[in-house]
């Protein structure tokens, strides 16, 4: 299990491009917002996301050729990924769409994302059952996270509640990806996109402008469900168990009972932030657990399966 200190210090250094370009983009959305853009202004936030995420993941990783080369790691979808929610957003937010079709395209970018990272665990890995049937349960999850934060941040608070949750889910999944799960890999891809989110809503609660929950909805939910599947198919394999589906599942619930509170209008900001945040902290700290109970016995004996490329 990696040392925390070691987690935190190379999460900084991996960091900086992501909240450089997150403050670039999020100063920028706010001229646009009180120029009278707003829409624009969401659209902008969601191309600095991923342009963060992207720029960060470079640093780290080879960008992965499209579609990726027989070498690649599955889990290197989640680039184009990322470019795709941010575009796909941005057009959503440039031009009126009406909200049932917000939900259908979240929905099917969803399936069509997990569709792309199972495939290559095909058929060694997963049957084409499971395949479709992680289509679907992607697709849905995508969906209702996205149309639960773009409804949560509808507020003239500078404070983005909404924004907070989700901050808080993508920093518990970055460390249990990174710690429980031994992952640094997938770890520090997800402190990227907690990095841009933290930038965009600390812009946010000095100057204003529009909710970055709201802006990010799309590109938040596919990228942290892009995430959870790439764990889950990738830490999983013959007798070892580094990210089991139940604490996945934790972990989204969690993220989602906590975005349904924030739709309670009646309760005061502070209650808000207080409940919303020990409950997805909670539903982390239960994945925490949920992994620790998941793993094998300690053995003396070399792991024949440990694939160095996910540490």
């Amino acid at each position: 299990m990696p040392d925390i200190r070691e987690v935190l210090v190379t999460a900084g250094s991996d960091a900086w491009p992501a909240i450089l370009i997150a403050a670039v983009t999020g100063l920028f959305a706010v001229g646009l917002a009180r120029g009278g853009v707003p829409r624009g202004a969401r659209a902008v936030l969601a191309l600095g996301l991923a342009s963060a995420f992207c720029v960060g993941l470079s640093r780290i990783e080879a960008w992965p050729s499209l579609p990726l080369a027989a070498g690649e790691s599955a889990w290197l979808w989640t680039a184009w990924i990322a470019v795709g929610a941010g575009v796909l957003a941005a057009i959503g937010h440039a031009v009126k769409v009406p909200l049932a079709a917000r939900a259908v395209v979240a929905l099917l970018f969803g399936g069509l994302a997990t569709w792309l990272l199972a495939g290559p665990f095909v058929p060694h890995r997963v049957t084409e059952g499971e395949r479709w049937m992680l289509v679907g349960l992607g697709g849905v999850a995508t969906a209702v996270l996205a149309a639960a934060s773009a409804r949560a941040s509808r507020n003239d608070e500078r404070l983005d509640v909404a924004g907070v949750v989700w901050l808080v889910a993508l920093t518990g999944l970055s460390l249990l990806l990174a710690i429980a799960a031994s992952s640094a890999i997938l770890g520090r891809a997800t402190g990227l996109i907690a990095a841009a989110l933290g930038t965009f809503l600390g812009v946010r609660f000095v100057l204003g402008g529009e909710a970055p929950s709201r802006a990010l909805a799309l590109p938040l939910a596919a990228l942290l469900v892009s995430l959870c599947v790439s764990g889950w198919l990738s830490l999983n394999y013959e007798g070892h168990v580094g990210l089991p589906a139940t604490a996945v599942a934790a972990l989204v619930a969690g993220l989602v009972v906590a975005l349904l509170v924030l739709l309670v209008k009646a309760m005061p900001l502070a209650a808000r932030v207080v409940v919303v945040t020990l409950l997805v902290g909670g539903a982390t700290f239960a994945a925490f657990r949920l992994v620790d109970a998941a793993k094998p016995p300690p053995s003396d004996d070399a792991d024949e399966y440990d694939y160095s490329v996910f540490k």
